[in-house]
């Protein structure tokens, strides 16, 4: 059991759990609230690297590289429970259930391939594709049926979403303004519908959706 080694901690929102360089002790699993996982610029900008909801962990390479240093800031989006798995009790129960340390490879495989599709996008995508392909995503992991189309359930700021697709909320702004007025999606505050799914994918230029994020805990039934 992990129990032992698992110590519950809560975090108000904007709290940082951990910084870019610290020290990888534990790895966090959220059990209450959102957390943002993402790598500060030197102008104060940043690159989203994940949000993760309630069930999810994030921080692995920090905590199974040979430096043992974090090498992104994690910081709570809203008021958060977090339970944190001490490092040398998790490497201890991963040798004892092989079934538990596959599934933790299966995890950093699915960041790495969903990590290089993210830079595919930069390197290939206009900022509304990028910002198409990203909402896809969305959809597939948060979205829920509703009258209007597919809502994604999860509040987004601009900010949040341009660091998600490598972009400044100014141009994430006009880009989203440029699919609301084409209809591709109805905005509402920090939520976001989509009408029509496989219109939005003609708008990313047909790029696949990535199923790869190991975060996702339930199947893509939306998309």
């Amino acid at each position: 059991s992990l129990i032992p080694f698992s110590i519950p901690r809560s975090y108000q929102r904007g709290e940082h759990l951990y910084s870019v360089g610290d020290v990888a002790t534990h790895l966090p699993v959220v059990a209450e609230g959102r957390l943002k996982h993402s790598i500060p610029t030197q102008d104060g900008d940043e690159l989203v690297l994940e949000v993760v909801q309630v069930g999810g962990i994030c921080g692995e390479p920090g905590l199974f590289a040979r430096e043992g240093k974090r090498i992104a800031d994690l910081v709570a989006l809203e008021p958060s429970l977090v339970i944190g798995i001490e490092k040398a009790g998790l490497i201890e129960f991963l040798a004892r259930h092989p079934p538990a340390m596959l599934r933790m490879l299966e995890g950093l495989a699915e960041q790495v391939r969903s990590t290089v599709e993210d830079l595919a996008a930069v390197a290939f995508q206009d900022i509304r594709g990028r910002l198409a392909l990203k909402l896809l995503e969305l959809v597939g992991m948060y979205g829920s049926t509703s009258s209007s189309g597919v809502r994604i359930d999860m509040n987004l700021s601009q900010t949040t979403l341009a660091g998600m697709i490598g972009a400044t909320r100014e141009n994430v702004n006009r880009a989203l303004r440029a699919l609301s007025d084409s209809g591709h999606v109805i905005v509402s505050g920090t939520r976001i519908v989509v009408p029509d799914v496989e219109a939005l994918r003609v708008v990313a230029g047909g790029g696949h959706l990535t199923t790869y994020r190991r975060n996702i805990s339930r199947p893509n039934d939306v998309a």
